[in-house]
């Protein structure tokens, strides 16, 4: 069996990347199945995936977009084609992100009658324009006088009812009986069952991520390692894009000096201009180990967005036996069970946070044995084997 995966980038720029990715490799070493990967920015030196749209490419299609209100991306290319044609199953993840002309992409798939997986890691596929929607629910019927412009895919001009439609009927030629919709938590499904796909075969599959090999590392030399101070209480968050309003950062940081002098927080992402002896920003981390390591440093997790699907983030510091403070919102309350692995708090509740943050650090009893509950629901549910083999269930039944 010949599976082509088909996103925005081969790694990196999000949970998209990393899924795709993590089955693309594992299906590798399956006997009997191959993967190829098709990206459209960033690099790869892996000898199985092929970038399709040149770089300049993209930046051009993404500046046309946010000044016309719609990409105007090149033609499917050849390469792309032949990619497809050499497929047996077409597994598509991300195709926004202006790299891909995904009208020419969709309907050389319909017109070679191939089977396709869907993963769903966001609402694009179904709205005028948005990835998340902040509660609208205009693309149930037709979108139009959009709220969100500045809101990623950014433009200035509301094309959204006539993508909408383009979209409904573009997405809606895919063959039903050869196509299958999976989404990472119950929360998209219920969605996407709202939707113009309503009438698809749509599966559940959580997102899984790797174990930690640091379980029994001490702590204290991790933390020297990274320069974190061995006398405080450390409260990890990532900002990947401080500016993006979904991620909700500002929340994080309007707490920093409201919570007790024996807590720091700790970031990882992009470094913001902020000067606070209670912040430490460690930027950008590429390297898997090195990112596992900082999760193991840290007391607790917290990702305060307000919108969001089934983030691997929180599944990676579960991987570290670390309990998780997020808002009640997306897919991330399906994480986070009766506070056995973390607490859900009111969404914006900035004074919710806080409390949050000091009340469950400074009980020392709300942490006798979470970590134990923490690494056993990690392995019963959201390790790769249950991922990958939930994955090749799936492709058994569309053979």
């Amino acid at each position: 069996m010949n599976i082509l995966h088909v996103n925005t980038r081969y790694i990196g720029g999000g949970g998209a990347a990393s899924i795709g990715n993590l089955l693309h490799n594992e299906t590798n070493k399956q006997e009997g199945m191959t993967s190829r990967f098709m990206y459209g920015r960033g690099e790869s030196d892996d000898p199985n995936a092929i970038k399709i749209s040149l770089e300049f490419e993209s930046y051009i299609s993404a500046g046309i977009t946010r000044l016309f209100g719609e990409s105007l991306n090149r033609r499917l290319s050849n390469e792309a084609k032949t990619e497809i044609d050499n497929s047996d199953i077409i597994h598509i993840h991300n195709l926004h992100g202006y790299y891909v002309n995904y009208e020419s992409l969709i309907n050389y798939i319909v017109d070679k009658d191939k089977k396709v997986i869907w993963t769903l890691h966001d609402t694009w596929a179904f709205t005028g324009r948005c990835a998340f929607t902040f509660g609208c629910e205009k693309w149930k019927v037709g979108c139009g006088n959009c709220k969100n412009l500045s809101i990623y895919p950014t433009t200035k001009r509301d094309l959204s009812d006539k993508l909408w439609l383009k979209k409904k009927k573009l997405f809606t030629r895919l063959n039903k009986e050869k196509t299958v919709l999976v989404t990472p938590s119950k929360w998209l499904k219920d969605l996407v069952k709202e939707s113009f796909f309503k009438e698809y075969r749509v599966e559940v599959i959580n997102n899984g991520v790797e174990k930690s090999n640091f379980l029994d590392s001490d702590k204290s030399i991790l933390r020297k390692e990274f320069n974190l101070p061995l006398d405080k209480k450390i409260v990890l968050f990532v900002a990947a894009d401080p500016n993006d309003k979904r991620k909700g950062v500002r929340y994080i940081l309007d707490i920093l000096d409201k919570v007790d002098d024996n807590i720091i927080f700790v970031s990882m992402g992009k470094t913001m201009d902020i000067l606070s002896d209670r912040l430490i920003q460690l930027g950008y981390i590429s390297n898997r180990k090195d990112i596992y390591k900082v999760y193991r440093c840290s007391d607790i997790f917290v990702i305060p967005s307000l919108d969001d699907n089934f983030p691997t983030t929180v599944l990676e510091a579960f991987a570290n036996g670390i309990p998780v403070i997020g808002f009640d919102s997306g897919g991330i309350k399906e994480q986070i069970v009766d506070s056995k692995n973390g607490y859900i708090i009111k969404k914006c509740s900035v004074n919710d946070l806080g409390n949050e943050i000091i009340d469950r650090l400074l009980r020392s009893e709300e942490f006798n044995n979470k970590e134990e509950i923490i690494l056993s629901i990690f392995n019963e549910k959201y390790g790769i084997e249950e991922f990958k083999n939930n994955y090749y269930k799936l492709l058994n039944t569309i053979q």
